[in-house]
């Protein structure tokens, strides 16, 4: 699991520690950095939100479990691809609703803009480039590209850059979407049927 959210920077932590024969000092660091940074985080800051995040898929079990953590309902999940490397990582994603929306491949953003509407998602995570179009939809959109998500430092980080997009949207003038309505009512996969006919 990639080292994003306590549980996977502890797990990662204790391995290196294991690694190196200095378990007993990692359980002692670990323990005091999650006590002082659990102080600092609004550990219902997600309460009632439903969240899609769209990252590589070997990101997504890390991502989705601190979303979990801060009380969020994560409603789906996008990713370029699943291959034999990553495959492992389905299992660490028992957790979530069996009728949670996955999205694999690049696609087009109207498919991504389906799968937002029907999820009813308040918040788009996405370390991808093209992300506003879920804000043309009025969602509030988190871009994990350019900052810090891995480790303890990544906790915080991504923490208060939720919390600063979910206050941007609410203050924000959103305006209609720029996809018809008719085009999300239809399956994500339509353009595929009409290109082979």
């Amino acid at each position: 699991e990639a080292p994003i959210g306590f549980r996977g920077t502890k797990n990662f932590l204790l391995k290196l520690a294991a690694f190196l024969g200095i378990e007993d000092k990692a359980i002692e660091y670990v323990d005091e950095v999650e006590a002082e940074l659990t102080k600092s985080l609004s550990k219902d800051a997600l309460d009632g939100k439903n969240i899609f995040v769209d990252a590589s898929f070997s990101k997504i079990p890390a991502l989705t479990r601190f979303f979990k953590y801060l009380g969020g309902t994560v409603v789906g999940i996008g990713s370029p691809f699943i291959d034999l490397e990553n495959k492992k990582q389905l299992s660490k994603l028992d957790f979530l609703s069996k009728g949670t929306t996955v999205v694999i491949g690049n696609g087009q953003y109207f498919e991504k803009a389906n799968a937002l509407t029907k999820t009813e998602t308040d918040i788009y995570i996405s370390e991808f480039e093209g992300s506003s179009f879920a804000a043309d939809e009025g969602v509030a959109v988190v871009a994990t590209k350019n900052i810090a998500t891995f480790g303890f430092k990544g906790v915080q980080v991504l923490h208060d850059t939720i919390l600063k997009a979910l206050r941007f949207s609410e203050v924000a003038a959103l305006g209609e979407s720029r996809y018809k309505a008719t085009w999300k009512k239809k399956s994500g996969n339509w353009y595929v049927k009409q290109e082979v006919s």
